[in-house]
């Protein structure tokens, strides 16, 4: 078992907010870092770049551990983090023998770009931690929303800086 949540249970439980969770110094590097990978990757991708419209593009951090090499220390505080929501909402990692960062998504969008699907869920994952870099103001729309036990859709405040657990 991978100790993930049945989706009926996990509409049940609350999004964590971590204010500030990163500084703009962090979220500086971590553009400096993916406009470097996506200047190096040119045609070639190896499946670290995923082109979903010409308005929605997401570079994969974890690809070739782009992430683990050149941002360890923010990796690290990512790890520590999550392991700390976790312990304090849903002991979900104490029913599992290992766990690391699956997936690291670096997602770029254009005016026209979104991610429009109500139903979205991050499968086979135990917990999910985003991470607001954009500055308030830089784009329209972009909530985040999950779908609650009723099936109404909630807006959660996620302003840059922010990581949002659930």
């Amino acid at each position: 078992s991978s100790g993930a949540m049945a989706v009926a249970d996990a509409q049940r439980t609350q999004v964590v907010r971590l204010e500030k969770f990163l500084s703009l110094e962090d979220i500086e590097l971590i553009h400096k870092v993916a406009k470097a990978e996506l200047a190096s990757l040119g045609e070639v991708t190896e499946g670290a770049l995923q082109v979903h419209t010409d308005s929605w593009r997401v570079l994969y951090l974890q690809n070739n551990n782009i992430f683990q090499q050149k941002l360890p220390d923010l990796r690290q505080r990512i790890l520590e983090a999550v392991r700390q929501v976790d312990k304090n909402n849903w002991c979900l990692f104490d029913n599992v023998d290992h766990w690391n960062i699956r997936v690291v998504e670096y997602h770029h969008m254009d005016k026209f770009g979104e991610l429009a699907d109500p139903k979205h869920y991050d499968l086979n994952s135990l917990l999910t931690m985003d991470i607001m870099l954009s500055e308030e103001g830089a784009f329209e729309g972009g909530d985040l929303q999950t779908e609650e036990a009723d099936g109404t859709l909630k807006k959660h405040e996620f302003k840059q800086g922010d990581a949002l657990v659930f």
